[in-house]
């Protein structure tokens, strides 16, 4: 019960092994106990026929778990489609910004510096095999200058409309 699956990058082929504990050369053993592994036995299709698929760096091997929603793939060729993949990588992404935006509140709330919490993430998360602590470093910068612009923005808005209701705009004369 094996499937292909393509990664969009490095940074997410690391952390999808991260989420299933499993070491870098072997196929990566899905679980019915993580979400990313529910979302990928819900999506898979089955074929009669071998589904060809294009192996790169970012494509892994997937073990489907044995459960009553995987028996079809016992018989016949498992696959994801396309969109399916596009899905999936969506998926990954988004596990990781909210894995990345919780552990960088809680180290920041504790008091760690910045470069501190980045690197004790990627450490963690095993996210070895590259340098991702610049990335994520311009990543948590970017978001939280966009965060920050999104809060001055809100400020402007009630100071003007504290203002308005302060001083009334004056009436033209004729």
């Amino acid at each position: 019960m094996e499937i292909k699956f393509r990664a969009n990058d490095q940074l997410a082929l690391d952390y999808l092994r991260h989420l299933f504990n499993s070491p870098a050369p072997g196929p990566i053993r899905l679980s019915l106990a993580s979400d990313f592994g529910r979302m990928a036995v819900g999506l898979f299709k089955t074929s009669d026929t071998p589904i060809e698929h294009t192996d790169d760096v970012f494509t892994v091997t997937l073990v489907l778990p044995r459960h009553q929603a995987t028996a079809a793939a016992m018989t016949r060729y498992a696959y994801f489609s396309e969109a399916d993949t596009k899905r999936l990588n969506a998926i990954i992404d988004a596990l990781f910004n909210i894995d990345l935006d919780t552990y960088y509140l809680q180290g920041i709330q504790a008091g760690m510096p910045k470069r501190d919490v980045i690197e004790g993430f990627v450490l963690s998360r095993r996210l070895v095999s590259v340098d991702y602590a610049d990335t994520l470093g311009k990543r948590v910068y970017r978001s939280s200058l966009s965060a920050l612009r999104r809060k001055v923005d809100i400020i402007h808005r009630k100071a003007r409309y504290h203002y308005s209701q302060i001083q009334p705009p004056e009436l033209l004369k004729k």
